[in-house]
C-alpha cells in the first residue's frame, strides 16, 4: 500500500477533504547505500504507482517549470529506538535494487531503464501501513516557510497520480465529477501539511493577502488551488508556533 493514511483520508474526501503531507524543501543530502532486511509483513509500494506521479509531474509541468519532484519514505507509526535506519530495495523480476534512503526520508526512485521496465515493488525494512511515500515539488526558491502556489500545485497532481492507483472507482468518479482532484470548486480536498505545529498561513501576490485555514490539529492547512485569480507565483507563508513564540520573546 502507497499510504496507509493517505489512503483513508482519500476514501473520506467527500466528508472530510484528503489530505496531502508537506514535507521539508529538498535539500542536498548525502545518500549512503543501504540494505533491505527481511521483515515480516513488510511494506510494498508499487513501483508503477510511483511512475504515475513522475509522469503526472511532467505532464503539469507549466504549474512550475523549475521545480524538482523528490520522493520522501516517512514514518506514519512511532519507531521504536532500537530500529534500524529505514531502508528500500527496488524488487523486479529480473534483479533488485538497493535504493538509498537519507536520514530525512530523501530517496531518488530508480528509472526505468535501471529497473528494466515498469512492474515491481520498493520493498521497505518497515512492516505494512508504518510508512508511507510522500511527492514534495519544490522550485529552487522555495523554503520550509514560502511556498510557491504552483509548486503545490504540482505536488497535488502529483500525489492524485499515484493515489488513484489505488483508490476506489466511486472516489474518482466524484472528483471526475467535482471537476478534478485538485482544481475542484464543488469539493474542498486541497490540504497539505506543514512539518510542525503551525500558528498561521497566508497566501499573497502583489499586496494581496488572505489567511488560509488551518484545521484543528494544528498542521494542516487549506490552500484555494483551484481558484484561478491566484497565479503559480503567489506565495504560501506558514508561520510556525515555535517561530511565533521565538519572535515574541525576542
Amino acid at each position: 500500500m502507497f499510504s496507509a493514511r493517505m489512503l483513508l483520508w482519500i476514501c473520506g474526501a467527500a466528508v472530510a477533504g484528503f489530505a496531502f503531507a508537506q514535507t521539508p524543501s529538498p535539500q542536498p543530502t548525502q545518500l549512503a547505500p543501504v540494505v533491505v532486511t527481511g521483515a515480516v509483513n513488510a511494506e510494498r509500494i508499487r513501483y508503477s504507482d510511483l511512475l504515475a506521479g513522475v509522469d503526472a509531474f511532467n505532464r503539469y509541468r507549466h504549474y512550475a517549470p523549475a521545480a524538482a519532484l523528490t520522493f520522501f519514505l516517512l514514518d506514519e507509526k512511532p519507531v521504536a529506538p532500537t530500529a534500524p535506519a529505514a531502508s528500500l530495495e527496488l524488487r523486479t523480476d529480473a534483479k533488485d535494487i538497493a535504493v538509498p534512503v537519507a536520514t530525512d526520508g530523501k530517496f531518488d526512485l530508480p528509472t526505468t531503464a535501471e529497473a528494466g521496465g515498469k512492474e515491481g515493488y520498493l520493498v521497505a525494512n518497515r512492516a505494512a501501513d508504518t510508512v508511507g511515500v510522500v511527492p514534495t515539488v519544490r522550485s529552487a526558491t522555495g523554503t520550509d516557510t514560502a511556498i510557491r502556489l504552483g509548486d503545490l500545485r504540482l505536488q497535488c497532481e502529483v500525489s492524485w497520480a499515484i493515489e488513484k492507483q489505488n483508490a476506489p472507482k466511486t472516489v474518482r468518479s466524484l472528483f471526475f465529477l467535482g471537476g478534478g482532484m485538485c482544481h475542484s470548486s464543488k469539493i474542498s480536498v486541497n490540504y497539505f501539511h506543514g512539518k510542525q505545529p503551525l500558528a498561521a498561513a497566508t497566501l499573497s501576490d502583489n499586496g494581496r493577502h488572505i489567511p488560509l485555514k488551518i484545521l484543528r490539529d494544528g498542521v494542516t492547512y487549506w490552500v484555494p488551488l483551484g481558484d484561478s485569480s491566484w497565479p503559480d507565483d503567489a506565495t504560501v507563508t506558514l508561520i510556525y508556533a515555535d517561530m511565533q513564540t521565538q519572535k515574541i520573546t525576542l
